[in-house]
């Protein structure tokens, strides 16, 4: 189990990053997060039983602000083959979540300590057969350990929510993050938000509620 809790990870972080690289984040990011949440959901209504009504409700206007949050892609033209590796990228985390929680009933760190070195492997393994790569500048090498500390954070909290609850609960709950990403974007970086991430923000706050209640 623990073997393919890395090899999910390790997939899905090639998946998406190679999406991301393509210029199409705005319909990769969306996609990516969507499938990663249902994924679990699908799971724990097999073998945590169907959530309450209002829970239910809850998932699917998260999903809905997800979407309107992230998928601000004005002038985009997306094709068939444009969903390929975002469904890759989000079934594989949506995988390394449920792995995640059946491996981690009573450790948290060990697993995920295992997951990320190989991924980093995997990472190093892939970059040094695509051929010629530049190092990241010195000045942004903070950035990226603080980046590093906060993705192991989140997965950290995940696992223990999960542990706790029920696993689709934590899963679609962790699948928000886009709307932290906008808000620090506007509050931060003073960039604009459109109406319809406004209401992705909206919806995302009233699926909190009726998820966690």
């Amino acid at each position: 189990m623990g073997g393919s809790c890395r090899g999910f990870i390790s997939i899905a972080l090639l998946a998406l990053y190679r999406g991301l690289s393509l210029g199409k984040m705005g319909f990769i990011a969306p996609v990516s997060a969507v499938v990663a949440a249902s994924v679990p959901v699908i799971y724990a209504a097999f073998n945590e039983g169907l959530p309450k009504n209002h829970q239910a409700i809850g998932f699917a206007i998260a999903l809905v602000a997800v979407w309107l949050i992230a998928s601000d892609s004005k002038g985009m033209k997306i094709q068939k083959r444009d969903l390929y590796l975002p469904l890759v990228a989000g079934i594989g985390f949506g995988l390394f979540f449920i792995t995640m929680d059946l491996v981690s009933e009573t450790a948290v760190l060990w697993p995920l300590t295992a997951a990320r070195i190989a991924a980093v492997g995997v990472l190093l393994l892939f970059i040094s057969i695509s051929g010629p790569f530049e190092m990241p500048f010195r000045g942004v090498l903070p950035i990226i350990v603080i980046a590093g500390l906060f993705d192991t954070g989140g997965n950290t909290f995940y696992t223990l929510a999960s542990q706790v609850g029920r696993l689709d609960i934590a899963s679609v709950t962790s699948s928000l993050y886009p709307a932290g990403t906008v808000l620090l974007a506007w509050f931060i970086l003073k960039e604009k938000m459109s109406l319809k991430q406004w209401i992705g923000v909206a919806f995302a706050l009233i699926a909190v509620v009726l998820i966690s209640i």
